[in-house]
C-alpha cells in the first residue's frame, strides 16, 4: 500500500513540483489550500489526513513578491504563522500522527552578511529586520508545542531555481530585454538550491531519521549577484545586461510593486547538516544549473 503525504501549499511552483516528483515516487498524495481537496478552516478533514500521512509538508505563505506595507506584512506573517499554527493543533489531535512534519522556513532568519558565511549552526538575525521576525516566529509556531511522536524539521529556504517559476523566471524575462547586468553593487551574496535538489533533499530527511534540526536548503556554493547575472547571460546568450544602480532598483520596485530589499539583501547561507549526513548535492554549482536548464548543442 502506497504512503500517504500530505503537502500544504501545493499550489506554487515548489509545490506543484513535489507534488508531482512524489506521485512518480509511488506516494499518494493529498494537499490543503485554497481550492485544493481540503483547506485550513476544515480541521477535522486535516486531522483525519495527518492520521493517514506518514509525513507531512507545509509551504503555506502569502508570496513575499510585493510591497511590504503594513497590510501585506501582516498577511505575509499571519499566513505563515496561523497555518503552521494550525497544523500543530491538528497534530496534537492525532491518534496516528505523521512520524515527519517538514515545514518552510526562509534563510533570512540569519544575518545579511557578504563575508561571514552562516551555517544551521549560525546566530540568527538580531537587528529586526522584518522578513528574519517572520522566520523567527514561523519556526516558533513549528516547535511551540509537544509532539513526541513527530520528527520536526524547519526548511530554510534560499532562493529556488527552476527553469519556469520563482524569481529566475523573473529575472530571465529582464536579461533577453537587456536589463540582465549587476543589481545594485553587485557583492551582495546569492544562495540558491535547484528545485529538483529541494525535492531530493526532502527525500534525503524522510530517510534519515536522525535529522531533527533545522536544514538549510541550499546549495554548497553561493555566489555574488554580479556572477549570478553574468552567469545567466551566458546560459541565455545574451551579451549585454545594463547594471541597475541601487537608487534605479527602487525605483523599479515600486513601479512594478515589490521590495527592493529582495534583490539587495546579502545573504551567504550553506548547509552543515546535509554534507554531513551524506547528501550529494546533483547541482552544486550555479553553472552546472544553469545547463540543466538551458543545455547547449
Amino acid at each position: 500500500m502506497a504512503k500517504q503525504i500530505l503537502i500544504a501549499g501545493a499550489s506554487g511552483f515548489i509545490g506543484q513540483y513535489i507534488s508531482n516528483k512524489f506521485r512518480e515516487e509511488g506516494w499518494k498524495v493529498k494537499t490543503i489550500g485554497r481550492s485544493d481537496e481540503l483547506n485550513w478552516d476544515d480541521k477535522e478533514g486535516i486531522t483525519t489526513a495527518l492520521n493517514q500521512s506518514a509525513v507531512v509538508i507545509n509551504l503555506a505563505g502569502k508570496s513575499v513578491n510585493c510591497r511590504h506595507t503594513e497590510a501585506n506584512k501582516k498577511e505575509i506573517l499571519e499566513s505563515r504563522v496561523k497555518t503552521t499554527a494550525t497544523m500543530n493543533e491538528c497534530i496534537r489531535q492525532c491518534s496516528k500522527p505523521p512520524e515527519l512534519w517538514l515545514n518552510a522556513s526562509g534563510m533570512s532568519i540569519y544575518p545579511r552578511t557578504i563575508e561571514a558565511v552562516c551555517t544551521e549552526e549560525s546566530d540568527t538575525d538580531k537587528e529586526g529586520v522584518f522578513m528574519a521576525e517572520v522566520a523567527k516566529q514561523w519556526e516558533a509556531a513549528l516547535y511551540q508545542h509537544d509532539l513526541p511522536k513527530t520528527r520536526r524539521v524547519a526548511l530554510r529556504t534560499s532562493i529556488v531555481l527552476a527553469k519556469e517559476g520563482g524569481s529566475l523566471a523573473e529575472l530571465v524575462k529582464l536579461s533577453k530585454l537587456g536589463l540582465g547586468g549587476t543589481v545594485g553593487s553587485g557583492k551582495q551574496m546569492m544562495s540558491w538550491v535547484h528545485l529538483e535538489d529541494y525535492f531530493q533533499i526532502l527525500l534525503w530527511i524522510i530517510s534519515q531519521k536522525a535529522i531533527a534540526t533545522p536544514v538549510n536548503m541550499c546549495a554548497p556554493n553561493p555566489v555574488t549577484n554580479k556572477h549570478f547575472m553574468k552567469a545567466l547571460r551566458k546560459a541565455l546568450d545574451v551579451p549585454v545586461g545594463l547594471p541597475a544602480p541601487v537608487f534605479a532598483v527602487k525605483i523599479g520596485a515600486k513601479v512594478i510593486g515589490t521590495e527592493a530589499s529582495l534583490a539587495l539583501d546579502s545573504y551567504n547561507v550553506v548547509s552543515k547538516v546535509l554534507p554531513q549526513t551524506g547528501y550529494e548535492f546533483r547541482f552544486s554549482h550555479l553553472e552546472q544549473a544553469f545547463v540543466n536548464f538551458w543545455p547547449k548543442g
